[in-house]
């Protein structure tokens, strides 16, 4: 299993936003990557919004 860690730093104190983008569409290892890197974000208190490919063109 492999382990994964961040470390975040935010230009605007007291922001705790993310937006994460992939090239990988809907239903890949990309947005389950992404949807990993959420819920780790949530433990943290860091709120993440995923954009997948679909949603950039």
């Amino acid at each position: 299993m492999l382990k994964f860690s961040m470390e975040l730093s935010y230009l605007q104190p007291g922001v705790k936003g993310l937006t994460v983008g992939t090239l990988g569409r809907k239903a890949t290892s990309s947005e389950q990557t992404l949807n990993y890197l959420i819920s780790q974000g949530k433990l943290q208190d860091i709120s993440v919004k995923k954009r997948l490919k679909s949603a950039w063109t």
